[in-house]
């Protein structure tokens, strides 16, 4: 349902379990239905949030093709919250006074007398949020979550279930998502516990996810059965939809999602066979992330990453055969200078052997390594050179145009995008 607020400059949109409402293109507000805010905009910087709380501004450059990001401290967020509360208050001020203009949707489900109330209800819940609640909610977070260190960019609107706690390899030279993290595996009572503490921490807003990711990193490589037993665990506590679907539709009192993704490493997957994965995907997995980085062996050595070209090759046979799509990680300005003629050479000579369809997806990460990881250190020691803004680019600009000539059936073609992870909040 769309609303105008007529000669106000206001408008808004309000859904099942979001809503929306913006003045000028100068002040939106987005929000869901526990009151939880998702992101506003003020003085043209985009304000973030993450389920723990944590927010991040991000506000685009003089040049538009760059952008600065930063997590608020505590005083930047009460800051914004007095923002907020005032834009809030005018909406509201406005609401109360004038007819609103409503332009209902194809087979929306709210009905016009309904509207006002409706209105007022989500008014209500843009004034339980502030500074206060925040610290609570941060601490009611951490005792759901561990550290949710990375997803890929088309599963940001995923809902995270940890089945185990950080990366079991965890040796990877650049990485540091799991940095001091113990690895642990949790038994399925553990997990079954988890899930019911996702469940009452996420609330009535469970509709806006779309769909599961399968957490930490490397979720996938457990025991066959240890792994279904997870599986048998999700399907018995939400409805996991065989094809595409509209999100938040309820069957049976369970919350229905567009299948379960998850990473997995090609070290350990590989030895997984093709009918483990063919009951997993009956049990709804539709996509696995492969976090390959490079073709080049002698740069993976650098990066103390242990994949094999076969293994690769083994591994995304596998999952093809089973029909569950391949989503492939690739780094852009790994090994600097060093290593760049063997890194796009041999990157494109492996995804030529790859065999992607369109039900694929290759993504073009480039490397933001801490600079006190073995990498960066590494890096300094052995004083490498480094790629430029402008030369990182080049690098995506020649891969892509090298796939363009690789994949001439553009209907079958994989999707490419860009992987940002400073991007990344869950």
């Amino acid at each position: 349902m769309r609303l105008l607020f007529p000669s106000t400059g206001w408008k808004g949109s309000i859904r099942t379990y979001t809503s929306s409402f913006s003045w000028n293109d100068e002040v939106v507000l987005n929000i869901d239905k526990t009151g939880r805010w998702l992101s506003v905009i003020f003085d043209q910087t985009t304000y973030r949030r993450a389920l723990n709380s944590n927010w991040m501004s991000i506000k685009r450059e003089h040049d538009n093709n760059s952008r600065i990001r930063n997590f608020l401290d505590s005083t930047s967020t009460n800051l914004l919250y007095s923002k907020i509360a005032k834009a809030v208050n005018d909406l509201e001020k406005i609401a109360n006074n004038i007819n609103i203009a409503i332009d209902f949707e194809q087979n929306d489900p709210i009905k016009e007398n309904n509207t006002k109330k409706l209105l007022f209800y989500w008014l209500n819940l843009m004034k339980r949020f502030n500074y206060e609640l925040e610290l609570k909610e941060k601490a009611l977070y951490n005792s759901v979550y561990s550290k949710v260190g990375i997803l890929p960019p088309d599963r940001y609107g995923s809902l995270v279930l940890q089945s185990t706690i950080g990366c079991v390899y965890n040796k990877c030279s650049f990485c540091d998502f799991y940095q001091n993290i113990k690895f642990h595996q949790k038994s399925p009572e553990e997990f079954q516990e988890h899930i019911k503490k996702v469940k009452s921490f996420i609330g009535e807003s469970i509709g806006r996810f779309h769909s599961i990711f399968l957490g930490d990193a490397n979720a996938l490589f457990i025991p066959h059965q240890q792994l279904m037993n997870i599986f048998n665990i999700i399907n018995k506590e939400f409805q996991i939809s065989k094809s595409d679907f509209s999100p938040g539709l309820i069957f049976k009192n369970k919350p229905n999602f567009a299948g379960i993704y998850s990473f997995l490493d090609v070290f350990s997957g590989h030895n997984k066979k093709f009918d483990e994965f063919k009951q997993l995907k009956e049990k709804g997995l539709r996509s696995v992330y492969l976090g390959i980085e490079s073709g080049s062996k002698k740069l993976l050595n650098f990066l103390n990453k242990p994949n094999k070209l076969e293994d690769i090759l083994t591994l995304v046979n596998n999952l093809h055969q089973a029909d569950i799509g391949v989503v492939t990680i690739f780094l852009i300005g790994a090994g600097g200078k060093e290593y760049e003629k063997d890194h796009l050479k041999d990157t494109i000579h492996l995804i030529r052997q790859l065999k992607l369809t369109k039900k694929d997806l290759i993504y073009f990460s480039t490397l933001v390594p801490p600079p006190d990881t073995e990498y960066g250190l590494m890096i300094k020691e052995e004083n490498i050179p480094m790629l430029n803004n402008r030369e990182l680019e080049e690098q995506i600009i020649f891969l892509k145009n090298e796939l363009n000539q690789m994949f001439l059936d553009k209907k079958n073609k994989p999707k490419i995008a860009k992987y940002e992870i400073r991007d990344f909040l869950y």
